[in-house]
């Protein structure tokens, strides 16, 4: 079944909820967090308290692009892997363990303003737990259930929610040394971001692109070969990452960087975007996004690379593995995802694309934001003020595109 079939009855009340409440953090504590931590930072000059950051990381990793992914998938993963859909107590079970459990994860990052915050975001680290497990057995019984062979659709998105249940447990690991110390207490949050975004979201977002982004951008299909490799590669690029986090180390951290280098430019030979055969007709910049999402993932690669030679000691500017991290996550993952969002959302909704022109002015203004945001990189003195300014244009891109698919989400099928 294609992506734009219409959805239906049981799984459309289960998936719905999630992706409005990916939107409704983003909208929030995510992007408007971090726009304001990078504005005090970059421009006013002030120092951001660290759960700030931890705070935004949280809502972004979890509350965004779990959340959205995992609710897409309650649609897509039965259609594409040519299963059953779950059941409704099933889709109500995870809507009512998950949603929660961000909620009080994020809340546990207030300290002293929310009382027994540790406690709340250990409550929600044990939540978060339990239903990322419950989700990945869900996808997993749609894949058992299916009478077809596996496709690379359906191993990435396999990958990705292993790599969700493992950036869920390190994160339960991570909030117990926060909130009881012990061994657990000395654990960097770098060890949720490296699973979450590069294995859980990394993974999930190329399982997509197999169908979805090579119909939309007139791709040819590549071999079976191509596609094992560049799996393999994203695969041990993720896993050094994680590594890395664990151990800190720098020769871990420059393999890291290597490894994800290689992955990247493995996928772009594979995926070959600059060779499209035409763009499909979807009155919107859906195309364009995934494009510019593309280009921002090799411009990620190459900063990695970049930072790698700094953990050996090479000269490299500080900020190459910020920059190389927002133009993998905030370029790179979230333009392919609002690509992916613009034709998946109405399409399993039944539903055309609210405000077509207040999308495109969205995907533009996340483009934007990202370039801005990379311009701390240049040898100029505007740099810092530039990478303050872009705080403001990607959070109202990122607002726009939110509005435009929460009013998608809200219109009834005809």
């Amino acid at each position: 079944m294609s992506p734009t079939s219409p959805p239906s009855p049981a799984a459309r009340p289960g998936w719905h909820p999630l992706v409005v409440a990916a939107l409704l953090f983003t909208l929030t504590s995510g992007s408007l967090t971090g726009a304001f931590d990078l504005w005090s930072l970059r421009v006013a000059s002030h120092p951001v308290p660290l759960d700030h950051h931890r705070g935004h990381g949280l809502s972004q990793l979890f509350g965004f692009w779990w959340l959205f992914l995992a609710g897409l998938s309650m649609h897509l993963a039965p259609r594409f892997f040519g299963a059953p859909a779950p059941g409704t107590a099933a889709l109500r079970r995870l809507r009512w363990t998950a949603i929660p459990a961000v909620l009080l994860a994020v809340v546990g990052r207030l300290g002293a303003l929310v009382p027994h915050s540790r406690w709340l975001g250990l409550a929600g680290a044990v939540l978060l737990l339990v239903a990322t497990v419950d989700w990945g057995a869900q996808v997993l019984r749609c894949h058992r259930a299916s009478a077809a062979p596996a496709d690379a659709l359906r191993t990435f998105c396999l990958a990705g929610t292993a790599w969700w249940v493992v950036a869920s447990a390190s994160f339960f690991w991570w909030q117990l040394g926060q909130s009881l110390g012990g061994p657990a207490e000395g654990a960097s949050l770098e060890t949720v971001w490296a699973p979450a975004m590069l294995g859980g979201a990394g993974s999930w977002l190329w399982g997509i692109f197999q169908r979805p982004g090579v119909a939309t951008l007139g791709l040819a299909r590549p071999s079976p070969l191509q596609v094992q490799a560049s799996f393999w590669t994203w695969q041990l690029a993720a896993l050094a990452a994680t590594f890395s986090a664990w151990s800190g180390g720098s020769w871990e951290e420059a393999l890291s960087g290597a490894l994800f280098a290689v992955a990247a430019a493995t996928l772009l030979g594979t995926l070959r975007p600059w060779a499209s055969q035409g763009l499909a007709p979807t009155g919107a910049l859906q195309p364009r996004a995934m494009q510019a999402g593309l280009a921002f993932v090799a411009v990620s690669g190459a900063l990695r690379a970049r930072a790698a030679l700094g953990a050996l000691g090479i000269d490299a500017p500080v900020l190459v593995q910020d920059a190389a991290r927002h133009a993998f996550s905030l370029g790179g993952g979230t333009l392919l995802l609002f690509g992916f969002a613009g034709r998946m959302v109405p399409g399993f909704s039944g539903v055309p694309l609210r405000w077509p022109r207040l999308y495109d002015a969205g995907v533009l203004g996340v483009m934007l934001g990202t370039a801005l945001r990379l311009s701390e990189l240049l040898p100029s003195p505007w740099g810092p003020t530039l990478a303050g300014a872009s705080a403001g244009v990607a959070y109202a891109g990122v607002a726009m595109v939110g509005v435009v698919l929460l009013g998608t989400l809200r219109q009834r099928p005809a």
